[in-house]
């Protein structure tokens, strides 16, 4: 008697497993998250696939693009989705690294549509 419960305990919890990572696939959950839709092949066309686009200056953050340098960060839609492992693929492939530097942003907002970044100010 003791075997049949633990037998159907244990076929219950299976099948609410089951059940579970199902509904879980199903709605997007068991992909590897912020997974990017591939429309490009350059670095060029990759950096015009980014969204730039805001109404206001709360659409807007600094995300790292990335280039073949590394860590390159841009103002961008906070929606944006970016591809460091495509830029990083992309540069190897090319033989193209280095060490380079980049523009400190210290905040971002929206002008003319645009997300575009406020510079740092070196001396204030």
């Amino acid at each position: 008697m003791k075997k049949k419960i633990v037998f159907i305990i244990l076929v219950l919890f299976i099948a609410i497993g089951c059940i579970f990572l199902f509904f879980k696939t199903k709605r997007g959950g068991g992909g590897k998250p912020d997974a990017v839709k591939k429309d490009y092949a350059t670095l060029s066309e990759y950096e015009a696939s980014l969204d730039y686009s805001c109404q206001v200056d709360l659409d807007c953050v600094v995300k790292d693009m990335h280039n073949c340098c590394g860590y390159y960060p841009k103002c961008m839609n906070v929606d944006a989705k970016t591809d460091s492992d495509f830029v990083r693929k992309f540069c190897t492939q090319e033989k193209k690294m280095g060490v380079c530097g980049f523009t400190a942003i210290d905040s971002c907002q929206c002008s003319n549509g645009q997300c575009v970044g406020q510079l740092k100010n070196p001396f204030p």
